[in-house]
């Protein structure tokens, strides 16, 4: 059973702004992305809120003492997926050996594509609604079935392109070809769609997003912190 106190820290940590840019696990030039993520993730869900694209129910979809625990508890397998992925990254960057089997690359290839994946799911509930609040030009044709291409393309476009650099190292290109298996190995990079990427520079990207995915998943949770907190005292779990 949730007790009052598991409430009250659970709110404070949705009043808490994120902050995972710690100098121990990232290099310099990270700390410097991470916290331009930092400042728009928030950005971002609190215009998709203003906009009435991203709604409490829809994050919160079980308003009930028991989504605290489920909430809190797949935030923290989460954040412990990022460094647990992040430190698979440095492992495999620590061996010149490694790189050159193509079992390794596929490893972190696939890494790579969970992670875009885990991005798409955090807005497949407001992206149609984005999409509408596009200029008619640069609005996609969505499908029943958005894919990971249209969905960038819309949030790099919304609020006049205000978030491009929030999604700039999102590859479709990659994550497709990772995907249809449309890439080839040579010894220090990978080819797909007319495009090179050499193995620090998959690292570096892959370590980047497996960022934005737990600055993305915090950030929409706490865009709703006084709804919360305003749930909680008319339940009167607080």
């Amino acid at each position: 059973m949730v007790q009052r106190q598991d409430v009250l820290d659970y709110l404070k940590y949705l009043k808490t702004p994120l902050d995972i840019a710690d100098p121990k696990a990232w290099k310099p030039e990270e700390i410097k992305v991470l916290k331009s993520y930092q400042k728009l993730a928030p950005e971002l869900f609190k215009d998709l809120k203003a906009d009435n694209c991203l709604s409490f129910s829809e994050v919160f979809p079980v308003q009930s003492p028991q989504a605290i625990d489920e909430m809190r508890g797949k935030d923290d397998r989460l954040v412990k997926s990022t460094w647990m992925t992040t430190n698979i990254a440095n492992n495999l960057l620590k061996s010149g050996k490694i790189f050159g089997a193509e079992g390794q690359w596929f490893i972190l290839l696939s890494l790579y594509q969970c992670e875009c994946e885990q991005i798409k799911s955090f807005f497949l509930d407001s992206i149609k609604k984005v999409n509408k609040r596009l200029p008619p030009k640069k609005r996609e044709r969505l499908k029943s079935f958005v894919t990971l291409g249209p969905m960038i393309r819309i949030l790099k476009n919304y609020k006049k392109g205000k978030y491009v650099s929030l999604f700039s190292e999102v590859d479709v290109d990659l994550r497709n070809a990772v995907a249809h298996f449309a890439y080839e190995f040579s010894d220090d990079e990978i080819e797909y769609a007319g495009k090179k990427i050499s193995t620090l520079g998959l690292v570096f990207k892959f370590r980047k997003v497996s960022a934005l995915v737990a600055i993305l998943f915090g950030n929409k949770l706490k865009a709703f912190a006084a709804e919360f907190e305003q749930l909680a005292k008319r339940m009167s779990w607080i």
